[in-house]
């Protein structure tokens, strides 16, 4: 199992350059500035909405619910032998990145306080309850995106005919 929210792997496809960024186009959507109507609306009409251009993408997967942990899918299109080769890099969104960096940063910080500062039996339920805030922050960030990342993965290698590689 992989520890932090990132995915970093290559697609090898058998279409040239052009004809696969060709292909991903089609499958991704433009992405929608935020309102309250776009918010609650349901786009069936692409797998992906961002943007894609000369050869490099940015797009977050088509899903009919909420996930704040759903990956940020960059990466660039490259010739290789024959076809081309996709490196793609999954991440969190930055402002989930950051809640999810003070939430762990902050109940981290209060176990190793409470666990440094008098060892008593009321500070030790102290330190037990902030560590099971912070594994819970983390297991829920971890789950959440690990979700969504293989399903995204799968999608693109079967968009891009190829196969995947890990870097």
């Amino acid at each position: 199992m992989k520890w932090l929210p990132y995915e970093n792997f290559y697609i090898d496809s058998n279409l040239d350059p052009v004809t696969a960024e060709a292909d991903l186009a089609a499958e991704v959507g433009p992405d929608l500035e935020f309102s309250l109507y776009s918010a609650f609306r349901q786009r069936y009409d692409s797998c992906f909405f961002g943007s894609i251009a000369n050869g490099s993408f940015r797009f977050r997967q088509q899903i009919n619910y909420r996930n704040p942990f759903l990956p940020m899918i960059t990466g660039a299109i490259e010739p290789h032998s024959g076809g081309s080769r996709v490196h793609v890099q999954m991440k969190m969104h930055v402002v989930a990145m950051v809640i999810v960096g003070t939430w762990l940063g902050a109940t981290g910080l209060a176990t190793i306080i409470f666990l440094l500062l008098r060892p008593t039996e009321d500070f030790l339920a102290y330190a037990e309850v902030f560590f099971l805030m912070f594994s819970f922050g983390y297991l829920i960030t971890i789950l959440l995106f690990r979700f969504e990342a293989p399903r995204a993965k799968k999608t693109l290698a079967a968009i891009l005919q190829g196969s995947i590689i890990e870097a």
